[in-house]
């Protein structure tokens, strides 16, 4: 957690993915609802991040923002530990501010 260069072992990514969409602890830190469509690369997923009262990840359907990421930084933000050492130029936003997503999730 302490070294910014560390990275989640690529054979640990798409077995945390599955358990990262099942978790239920994900809370709302703040700011208004949002809908962000997120697609991910290592591996390639599809998901819909639904904030209103809950926040929710769920496969993929429509919505009006979108998010592209490598599937361990979606970890990461699930996780509350997408922090300045660990966003990489990879992501991408559109409709949406990177920091709403990161406040959504604070970690725990």
């Amino acid at each position: 957690m302490s070294d910014p260069a560390a990275t989640i072992a690529p054979d640990a990514v798409d077995p945390m993915m599955t358990t990262s969409t099942r978790r239920r602890g994900i809370r709302k830190a703040g700011g208004g609802a949002v809908k962000v469509r997120v697609v991910t690369t290592d591996p390639a997923r599809r998901f819909r991040l639904s904030v209103s009262d809950a926040v929710k990840l769920t496969r993929a359907s429509a919505a009006p923002a979108a998010a592209a990421l490598p599937s361990e930084s979606l970890i990461c933000l699930v996780y509350g530990r997408l922090d300045p050492d660990h966003t990489r130029p990879t992501i991408s936003a559109d409709g949406v501010d990177l920091g709403i997503l990161k406040a959504t999730c604070p970690g725990f």
